[in-house]
C-alpha cells in the first residue's frame, strides 16, 4: 500500500551526512504538523492517517489541528497513538490531553482506531545515565507493577489497524507479557552481572530532580 510521511526539515551543517532514509519505498513530504499547508501537501488522497507524535508543549493544538486538515483532506480512518487511561479527570496532563484529542477524532465522522500502549520498553534507556555513572536510577512509582510494551509491538498493532478492517470503532490497551515494578526491573538489570538499585522519590524530590538536569518546565509538570 503506497504510504507517505511528514517529517520536519533537518538542518545540516557543513561536513554532516544527510539522515537516512529509513523506507525507500514511503514518500516523504517535509513540513511542520502545526502548518496547514504543510498538512493539506502530506494528507492530499490520503484514506487512513496513522497520528503518533512525541510530547511537546503544543501537541494538544497540533493534534487537534491534523484532526481538522484530516477532515477537510476527506480522510476516513485515524489510527491515533494515545496513552493508556485516558479522561478529562485523570491526574495526568497528557492523558486528559490525549482523551481530549480522541474525543475530537470521534465527533469528526471519521472512523478511528485508538491505540492506548503502557510503558514503552524502550524508555528504560533513559536510565542508562545514572546505572552507568551511579549504579541506580530514580523514580517515583513505590512497588507499583508496570506494563512495558515494545513500541516495535506497537508498531505492528497500527499496521495492522491501518491495513486490516475491524478496528474501527475501538481502543485497544496495549500491553507487554509482564508488569514489572521498577525494583523488578533493577533486579533484572542486576541479574546481567552489575548491581543496580531503584532509588523511590516523593513526586517533589523527583520534580526537583528533573529540574535540576534541565528539563523544560512544560515535560516536568506534565507528568
Amino acid at each position: 500500500t503506497p504510504a507517505r510521511a511528514l517529517v520536519r526539515p533537518v538542518a545540516i551543517t557543513s561536513g554532516q551526512r544527510p539522515p537516512p532514509i529509513v523506507a525507500p519505498s514511503i514518500e516523504y513530504v517535509r513540513g511542520d504538523a502545526s502548518d496547514s499547508a504543510s498538512l493539506r501537501r502530506v494528507l492530499c488522497d490520503v484514506t487512513k492517517l496513522y497520528l503518533a507524535m512525541g510530547n511537546g508543549p503544543q501537541q494538544r493544538e497540533i493534534e487537534l489541528l491534523v484532526v481538522q486538515e484530516a477532515k477537510r483532506a476527506g480522510v476516513e480512518h485515524i489510527v491515533k497513538l494515545s496513552a493508556p487511561i485516558v479522561g478529562p479527570t485523570v491526574p495526568v496532563a497528557i492523558a486528559r490531553m490525549h482523551f481530549e484529542v480522541e474525543q475530537a477524532i470521534e465527533v469528526s465522522g471519521m472512523d478511528y482506531t485508538h491505540l492506548r500502549p503502557f510503558a514503552f520498553m524502550q524508555n528504560l534507556f533513559s536510565l542508562l545515565p545514572t546505572i552507568h555513572k551511579f549504579g541506580l536510577f530514580f523514580g517515583r512509582c513505590g512497588d507499583a507493577p508496570l506494563n512495558f510494551v515494545d513500541a516495535r509491538d506497537i508498531a505492528a498493532v497500527a499496521m495492522h489497524a491501518l491495513t486490516k478492517p475491524g478496528s474501527e470503532g475501538r481502543a485497544y490497551q496495549l500491553t507487554g507479557p509482564d508488569a514489572m515494578s521498577y525494583r523488578d526491573v533493577a533486579n533484572r538489570i542486576s541479574a546481567l552481572g552489575r548491581p543496580v538499585t531503584y532509588v523511590d522519590q516523593s513526586p517533589e524530590k523527583f520534580r526537583a530532580g528533573l529540574e535540576r538536569a534541565k528539563h523544560p518546565a512544560w515535560l516536568v509538570h506534565t507528568f
